[in-house]
C-alpha cells in the first residue's frame, strides 16, 4: 500500500512539474506575441522582455506620442500581466 501511494504521489508531482513548464512557455509565447504586434502596429524600433526584472522595453521613433502607444499597450496587455510586468518605452538615442 505504502509503494502505491508513492508511486501516485509521484506521478502527481510529474505531472505538476510538466503543466508548470508548458504555463510558463505559454506565457513567454504571449508577451513575444503582444511584443511583435506593438513593432507591426506602432513605430517600435526594438523591444526586450525582461523576465528577471518583469520589464518590457520598447524603443519608438522620436515621432511617436509615448503617453498614446503606452496606454495603446496597456489596453493589450492581460489584466495578470499588467500586475506583473511594467513597460518602459522610450525614444531612440
Amino acid at each position: 500500500m505504502k509503494k502505491v501511494m508513492n508511486l501516485v504521489l509521484h506521478c502527481n508531482l510529474i505531472f505538476l512539474l510538466i503543466s508548470c513548464s508548458n504555463n510558463h512557455l505559454s506565457e513567454d509565447k504571449r508577451l513575444t506575441q503582444f511584443a511583435d504586434k506593438a513593432w507591426e502596429d506602432f513605430n517600435v524600433e526594438s523591444y526586450m522582455i525582461l523576465p528577471e526584472t518583469t520589464e518590457i522595453y520598447f524603443i519608438v521613433e522620436k515621432s511617436t506620442d509615448l503617453e498614446a502607444l503606452e496606454a495603446a499597450l496597456n489596453k493589450r496587455l492581460e489584466k495578470s500581466e499588467l500586475d506583473h510586468y511594467s513597460l518602459i518605452i522610450d525614444w531612440e538615442i
